[in-house]
């Protein structure tokens, strides 16, 4: 995480946009864009944590989920 540290130490606050297209959708569908090969759940989540432990963060957008695409709530729940 050193381009993490770099950036603490370039920035007061932290604005984080986190898009969920980046999760490999052959085992996460809520994107609003599916492409298979991206990160493991569990990987954009411990990158998401890893965000969430700085002072600086002062936001986090959440963008790219689509429910259409979850139609039982299966993951929406998880979260």
């Amino acid at each position: 995480m050193r381009e993490l540290k770099r950036l603490e130490d370039r920035c007061e606050i932290i604005l984080l946009h986190f898009n969920v297209d980046v999760i490999d959708s052959g085992t996460f569908p809520l994107a609003n864009y599916p492409i298979p090969g991206g990160l493991s759940f569990e990987q954009a989540m411990a990158a998401l944590e890893d965000f969430l432990m700085r002072e600086q963060l002062y936001a986090v957008f959440v963008t790219g989920a689509n429910p259409l695409n979850d139609p039982d709530g299966k993951w929406w729940r998880s979260w």
